[in-house]
């Protein structure tokens, strides 16, 4: 027993050393460009305002990351580019630490004895999507990424969405107590206060797994959890609600997106179109992985309830991005932050089916369609991996290439 516990902690705490200083330099190095998003929130989330409230009402209305920064800055007198790549680090080991309480509740069968699965989870922290410039004429947004490392808050709410999505699956797979109810709705306040991208997200797409699988089920038991669950996200819609009042009303929160916005458009594209030619082929850029994984094992997708969960965020926060924009702001992807998370939890999935399908072939004699499967798989998670990483070395300056 002993043994084994030491070896899992000490690969989970290696990982969480290199998830941390992946982000802290980047982040640190992000801090020095003009114009990134990291610089603004920095010099944001030191403005001078005499309570939190003050912060909420005149600065920004989610100020998690803002005031940890603040907290490093204050209390431990850290420079402002050292504080701020030090929260973002913070919160990207933390995320890393909740994948691992994610895996042993929701897929214990991957978390083998030596633990070797939290290591390999790491690739979801690097992996980007695939590129061909006739279609993603901007790299990065052309499809965005799963890991856009500029962006604080989204890395900060990043953290409450794995938390969020872990209680959901115990909830919904379990008997559970009260408390788990209690700690989902402060899980999900948390995730307002880091960032509404979540809640944007979740909120549809939690809506449509539940009439879907209420329609098939038709279990009055199941409807009793499904309306506990939706209780427990009022606390937090509230909070979004005063967000969005914030944004489009008052245009005080922000003194950079000062009355820009106008209210809130529908058109197919209209922000993507920006970055992307075609907005089909880009989905399958910077998902041809996890797609061919969940081909390879649908029986899994139409068995598994957080599977089916993640993937009805990620229809809602996808098309979320495809339909929604801010009049005044077009151009500026603001409604595409859902998607960002819900692409990182597909890719989280699809590395752990794809670790599970690797144990079992173990177990079993490989058919040609298996071999088929793993072949086209690696080549495809070897060329996310390698535009992720390269990705990531031209945001931290080692290399200097057109992305």
């Amino acid at each position: 027993g002993m043994q084994r516990t030491y070896i899992k902690k000490w690969k989970l705490f290696v990982g969480s050393i290199i998830i941390f200083m992946a982000t802290f330099i980047v982040s640190y190095h992000a801090y020095f460009l003009p114009g990134t998003d990291i610089y603004y929130h920095t010099t944001w989330a030191l403005e001078d305002v005499d309570s939190i409230f003050d912060f909420i009402s005149n600065v920004l209305s989610y100020p998690l990351w803002h005031y940890t920064t603040r907290f490093l800055y204050v209390v431990f007198g850290f420079e402002e580019p050292m504080a701020a790549a030090i929260a973002m680090a913070m919160y990207n080991m933390l995320t890393y630490i909740a994948i691992d309480y994610f895996c042993k509740e929701l897929f214990p069968e991957i978390c083998d004895e030596a633990g070797n699965y939290i290591l390999l989870i790491m690739m979801v922290f690097f992996v980007g999507p695939l590129y061909y410039p006739r279609f993603n004429i901007h790299y990065y947004e052309g499809q965005w990424s799963p890991n856009p490392w500029h962006n604080p808050t989204n890395i900060t709410v990043r953290l409450f969405t794995v938390l969020a999505l872990t209680l959901i699956g115990i909830i919904i797979e379990n008997a559970v107590k009260i408390y788990h109810y209690i700690l989902l709705a402060v899980v999900l306040l948390l995730s307002a206060l880091a960032k509404p991208a979540f809640l944007q997200g979740i909120i549809p797409g939690l809506g449509l797994y539940m009439i879907i699988s209420m329609f098939i089920k038709k279990d009055k038991n199941l409807l009793v959890k499904y309306i506990k669950i939706i209780v427990a996200f009022i606390p937090s819609v509230m909070y979004m609600v005063y967000q969005f009042f914030m944004t489009v009303t008052t245009n005080k929160s922000n003194s950079q997106n000062q009355s820009d916005v106008m209210g809130v458009g529908f058109a197919w594209g209209r922000e993507m179109h920006e970055w992307t030619t075609n907005m089909g082929m880009s989905f399958l850029l910077a998902f041809a992985f996890p797609v061919i994984v969940f081909v390879f094992n649908y029986k899994t997708v139409l068995k598994n309830k957080i599977v089916q969960i993640i993937c009805c965020f990620e229809v809602a926060a996808w098309l979320e991005g495809a339909l929604l924009y801010f009049k005044g702001k077009e151009g500026a992807c603001d409604f595409v932050w859902a998607s960002i998370l819900s692409m990182f939890m597909v890719w989280l999935i699809a590395i752990i089916i794809f670790i599970k399908d690797h144990y079992e072939a173990r177990e079993e004699k490989k058919t040609i369609m298996y071999w088929l499967y793993e072949v086209i798989s690696y080549i495809a998670l070897g060329g996310h991996l390698f535009l992720g990483i390269l990705k990531w070395m031209v945001n931290v300056g080692i290399i200097n290439v057109a992305l």
